[in-house]
C-alpha cells in the first residue's frame, strides 16, 4: 500500500511527490520512501504526467529482498 502522499509543485511543469511505499515479504512488513519528480510538460490531462526520476529509501535497515525491475 501507499501512505502520506506529499505532492509539491518544484516548477512550472515539475512536480516532486514523496509518499510511503509498504510491502509484504512473506510475513515482514517493509516500507520504504520512495520520492518520485513527475513532468507535465507537452501532457494533457488524458496523457497523464512523465515520470522523469525515481528515488526509493529503505527503512529501518529493510532493503528489497533482489534487483527487481520497476516499470512504470
Amino acid at each position: 500500500g501507499v501512505d502520506q502522499v506529499l505532492p509539491v509543485q518544484v516548477g512550472s511543469y515539475s512536480w516532486l511527490v514523496s509518499f510511503k511505499k509498504w510491502e509484504l515479504s512473506g510475513e515482514d512488513r517493509r516500507c520504504c520512501i520512495t520520492t518520485v519528480l513527475l513532468s507535465s510538460k507537452n501532457k494533457t490531462v488524458a496523457d497523464g504526467l512523465t515520470w522523469t526520476h525515481v528515488h526509493q529509501t529503505w527503512l529501518h535497515g529493510a532493503a528489497a529482498s533482489d534487483s527487481t525491475t520497476w516499470f512504470f
